[in-house]
């Protein structure tokens, strides 16, 4: 069975508490990807893919580098959110695996060396 039809939006508190929780603020390509040349489109593509992607605990708190042509994925310390961070610190690499796989899939070009400040290896 599929419901058809618009439906009141009379949401409870807790439902609105519940959908304020669950809904992110994506970071923008300026916050995720720090370049010192052009983008190519490749690595425009590879960043959307991140900003719209679910992650761990919806804090995105990874940052990309590209500098003399080379992408670099790490952890970022926010000191907005650095006790946050430190009490998550354990799942800050799971965090950046989701965002390189994101990136990857995205990028549709290569792959990521392991690990934090870890660079992409394109397959041309």
């Amino acid at each position: 069975v599929i419901p058809i039809g618009n439906v009141e939006k009379n949401d409870s508190m807790k439902e609105r508490l519940v959908s304020g929780m669950m809904h992110r603020k994506s970071k923008t390509m300026e916050e995720l990807l720090q370049s010192d040349c052009a983008v190519p489109k490749w690595m425009q593509n590879g960043m959307h893919a991140v900003m719209w992607a679910p992650s761990g605990l919806n804090l995105q708190p990874i940052g990309f580098t590209y500098r003399n042509g080379i992408l670099r994925a790490s952890v970022q310390h926010d000191e907005k959110r650095k006790e946050v961070l430190e009490k998550q610190n354990e799942m800050n690499l799971i965090e950046l695996g989701i965002a390189k796989l994101h990136c990857e899939l995205g990028a549709d070009k290569g792959s990521w060396e392991v690990g934090n400040g870890g660079k992409f290896i394109c397959h041309e």
